[in-house]
């Protein structure tokens, strides 16, 4: 539960729950849902950049 939203199992095996990866988040080592994504947030992030700079 983020911000009062559930998230389905769904949205967290995809890791789309993150509704905002690139803010500071004071829980963030405490947040299941980035220890569990977080690998895919950033490789989504560096294919995001390296897309950008092309």
């Amino acid at each position: 539960m983020k911000y009062g939203y559930d998230y389905c199992e769904q949205c967290l095996e995809s890791c789309d729950s993150c509704t905002d990866p690139d803010l500071y988040c004071q829980y963030r080592t405490q947040c299941v849902i980035w220890e569990t994504c977080r690998k895919t947030i950033r490789q989504r992030k560096r294919e995001a950049h390296q897309s950008a700079e092309k």
